[in-house]
């Protein structure tokens, strides 16, 4: 006859298994391989300016001290020397016109084209006044957002500026367990009008979406199954059920045996 403890062992793991069997059908969930495809000749899109974007303009030539009269507006500054370590960033606002306010050259258009092609065009309009400048831009407002069903929503700066949606689900830690996969929305705002983009990540034809690299305030969101929330529940209440049996079940045997 074995004793009143080795019984209760016996269901306390019995209670254990039923709460693995249900954890693990879980995680299979979140085992689904994407079908992919050798993507290796598609080419990262270069980005395009905004306006409401935010620039890092940096100009640099055998002359210094003429440089910092192009560098300045890139911070604030508390003092006659302007350093990026010692200030804090500000950059160049894309206006409502969709330009920007450059030192010596006035209003200068930067909405439609790409970073390369704005420096070119600073570059050569800087000849005039600098000897051989090198012109470099970057984006300070490269930031994604992703939300929903994932381990880790909010908001993400991207210094390389070039980051894919899966790339993207990564940093939040990938999908939940009630995560879907085959409809994750990309919301993003092209012209001030607001667009929305939708990716299946099951399918191996993610690397031909317009969506699959971001833009920079992309907002990435991740909708809820409501079945797996459903069957999750269900799944619970038959556990605690089970277990509420076993329990009394041994509970009559150990009293009968007390008895």
């Amino acid at each position: 006859m074995k004793r009143p403890g080795s019984i209760l062992r016996l269901t306390f793991g019995i209670l254990m298994l039923a709460a693995t069997g249900c954890a693990t059908k879980n995680i299979n969930m979140l085992q689904s391989n994407t079908n992919l495809i050798n993507a290796s000749g598609i080419k990262v899109p270069e980005l395009v300016i905004q306006k409401g974007d935010l620039l890092f303009i940096g100009v640099n030539s055998h002359d210094p001290q003429s440089d910092m009269r192009y560098n300045t507006n890139n911070y604030y500054t508390s003092g006659a020397q302007t350093s990026a370590s010692s200030s804090n960033i500000l950059g160049y606002l894309i206006n409502r016109d969709g330009n920007i306010k450059f030192p010596d050259i006035g209003d200068l258009k930067a909405e439609g084209q790409t970073t390369s092609e704005l420096e070119d065009l600073i570059k050569k309009k800087l000849e005039t006044y600098l000897n051989m400048p090198i012109v470099t831009v970057r984006f300070l407002n490269f930031k994604i957002t992703v939300l929903g069903e994932v381990t880790r929503p909010g908001t993400y700066q991207i210094p390389t500026e070039k980051i894919s949606i899966i790339e993207a689900i990564g940093l939040a830690g990938d999908l939940t367990v009630y995560g879907v996969r085959n409809n994750v929305m990309i919301i993003r705002e092209v012209d001030n009008k607001r667009e929305y983009g939708f990716i299946d990540l099951t399918k191996g034809d993610i690397f031909q979406s317009p969506y699959f690299y971001l833009k920079q305030n992309d907002a990435i969101y991740v909708t809820m199954n409501s079945r797996k929330v459903s069957n999750a529940d269900q799944t619970t209440v038959r556990n605690i059920s089970l277990g509420i049996g076993i329990v009394s079940a041994i509970a009559i045997i150990l009293n009968a045996l007390n008895r």
